[in-house]
């Protein structure tokens, strides 16, 4: 559960990256 957890929220960050550097980008 916890290795789980921290796989979601691993996703998440590199989700707000994407969404950062894209925002950034345009």
């Amino acid at each position: 559960v916890v290795a789980l957890d921290e796989g979601l929220s691993g996703i998440g960050q590199i989700t707000s990256k994407a969404e950062a550097d894209h925002t950034t980008l345009v």
